[in-house]
């Protein structure tokens, strides 16, 4: 879960996909917390079968 919009929000990591910097679509929304980017990697070495 990462904060955005005030409120607590989930990454889907089902539909993981590169997008360069001409491509990104919206505002920013927000960064990880501290502990973030362990999680996310994490979720992302289980859905990618990286273990």
């Amino acid at each position: 879960m990462i904060e955005s919009g005030g409120g607590p929000t989930r990454v889907l990591t089902g539909r993981i996909h590169s997008v360069g910097p001409a491509a990104r679509f919206g505002a920013f929304r927000g960064a990880l917390d501290a502990d973030g980017p362990r999680d996310l990697d994490r979720a992302l070495i289980r859905k990618l079968g990286l273990f």
